[in-house]
């Protein structure tokens, strides 16, 4: 294999032409043969997005008015008048998709056709490296080697831009649930799914050199320097920098230190491959009941969701009582999609399409499920549960199945959540069924998501805040010291510790 940056833009093929889309010229789109797009067809698109967001998207107005999203309508198509190519037309739905502030509905990377992903995603534009974000400040945590730029080290501007800057040129683009901002910033960094960094950056800030990017870079020793780093495709980074770490880093692991067990669980969506999850539950459990192990901490930081039956089997192997908390409850706005929408709509299941036999009305044009959970939902232990103390990590990335496993823990009393605040949002949020929508015109395809899980009672626009509140900090996690964990740990001895009378 050949390794490093040059293999890297050796397997890419596309060493000698490596800007992003926005820096390309129009001569060179036209030579390209890629099409601009004219005013007419992109309002069309603009007015398709416009209408299946209206007509099927649940929580369309959980954070926004009626007019207020008509306005960003407008502004959306005021923003087209012009015409634009891709690049530009991708921004612009992305932007219009991120100000429902809903962290389901994006124009996820995954699910784009070939010929938006042949020139949005797949040009080598990206930087040679992986960095996370800590204090609104970019550390890198993987780097090809030869690049120039060693993990540990600090991103202070990039082309001269700040990193402040770079927030906030990106900030517009970025799906969080209403008012989870921690989410917002995490996902710009690489890690837990994908990275806006990486899908945006170079159509809002195209590279000054097709090739390079110039980095400030600040040492651990406090001293900045510069250096130029070649740009590479993404695809063939990340299978770099995976053959490196190996494969571990989105595999589950347990071991056990002392009377303590650490579990860490960086994913639960295992749709793409076989793993018995079930299985591994069973057999760790057992071994931490075997062990006389008196703690558990089990580490989600890393972990967006997945499938939600996950967390309902591991909350009841970490239920030491019986235990009680209050469902969301699912909410629809559609039972039947109408027929104008049907061409433009793909997912997995032909049922979401006509949800009339498993809906029931709600009043004034909602929904909700026949079959679904009780308003409140029992927890029992199961005979093989842990009896001692749990410790739960959470963060920013927390905000799909993880984030209702989060409010089961805490509104069952299951477990001691510590960390940062976690993604998704009090109110609720949306998933469940989801749809693929595919703009005619351009191809852009937004996830739409069609139920929303919303809280029974009113409550306030957060994020859900943890027991033990932890403030990250970029030195000490340069220095590979984990605070999360380290509080973690200070809870566990505090515990130990004998009360005076």
């Amino acid at each position: 294999m050949r390794s490093g940056v040059g293999g890297v833009l050796a397997r890419s093929g596309l060493a000698l032409c490596l800007c992003g889309p926005l820096a390309c010229s129009a001569a060179a789109l036209a030579a390209s043969g890629e099409p601009r797009f004219t005013a007419e067809q992109l309002r069309g698109d603009a007015y398709v997005m416009y209408d299946a967001l209206r007509t099927l998207h649940p929580g369309l107005f959980r954070y926004q008015s009626s007019e207020q999203f008509d306005r960003n309508y407008q502004e959306l198509r005021a923003g087209l008048a012009g015409g634009a190519d891709l690049g530009h037309a991708y921004l612009a739905f992305a932007r219009f998709a991120a100000s429902i502030r809903c962290g389901h509905t994006w124009l996820n990377p995954l699910n784009q056709p070939d010929a938006v992903s042949r020139e949005i995603l797949q040009s080598a534009d990206r930087l040679p490296l992986h960095f996370t974000v800590v204090e609104r400040r970019f550390l890198v945590t993987e780097a090809l080697p030869g690049v120039g730029v060693s993990p540990g080290e600090e991103i202070v501007a990039i082309d001269g831009v700040s990193v402040t800057a770079v927030i906030r040129r990106l900030w517009p683009y970025l799906r969080a649930d209403g008012a989870a901002d921690g989410k917002r910033l995490a996902q710009i960094g690489h890690g837990a799914s994908e990275s806006a960094f990486d899908e945006y950056y170079a159509l809002v800030a195209p590279p000054r050199s097709g090739r390079m990017r110039t980095l400030e870079v600040r040492r651990a020793a406090g001293t900045n320097r510069t250096v130029r780093v070649p740009l590479v495709e993404e695809q063939a980074r990340d299978h770099e920098l995976e053959a490196r770490r190996g494969a571990a880093g989105r595999e589950w692991t347990y071991r056990r230190e002392g009377d303590t067990g650490l579990i860490a669980m960086p994913t639960w969506a295992f749709w793409n491959r076989r793993f018995d999850w079930q299985l591994w539950l069973q057999n760790t459990f057992a071994d931490l009941r075997a062990s006389g192990a008196r703690y558990l901490v089990i580490d989600l930081r890393a972990n967006e969701g997945g499938d939600d039956a996950i967390g309902q089997a591991l909350a009841r192997y970490i239920a030491r009582a019986p235990s009680a908390y209050e469902s969301f409850l699912p909410r629809l706005v559609y039972d039947s999609v109408p027929a104008r929408l049907r061409p433009v709509l793909s997912t997995w299941d032909r049922s979401f399409y006509d949800q009339r036999t498993r809906v029931e009305s709600l009043g004034a044009g909602a929904f909700t499920l026949r079959e679904r959970a009780p308003e409140r939902i029992e927890l029992t232990p199961l005979d093989s549960s842990f009896r001692g103390s749990t410790y739960v990590l959470i963060g920013p990335n927390d905000s799909s199945a993880t984030f209702e496993f989060a409010r089961m823990v805490r509104d069952a009393h299951l477990a001691t959540l510590v960390g940062q605040p976690s993604g998704g949002n009090l109110r609720g949020i949306t998933g469940g069924n989801m749809f693929f929508l595919r703009l005619p015109n351009t191809g852009i395809t937004i996830d739409l998501p069609v139920i929303a899980f919303e809280a029974r009672e009113p409550q306030r626009d957060s994020p859900l805040l943890p027991d033990i509140s932890v403030v990250p900090d970029l030195t000490q996690m340069a220095a590979g010291v984990d605070r999360d964990m380290a509080a973690a740990r200070q809870a566990i001895a505090a515990a130990d510790r004998p009360r005076p009378d």
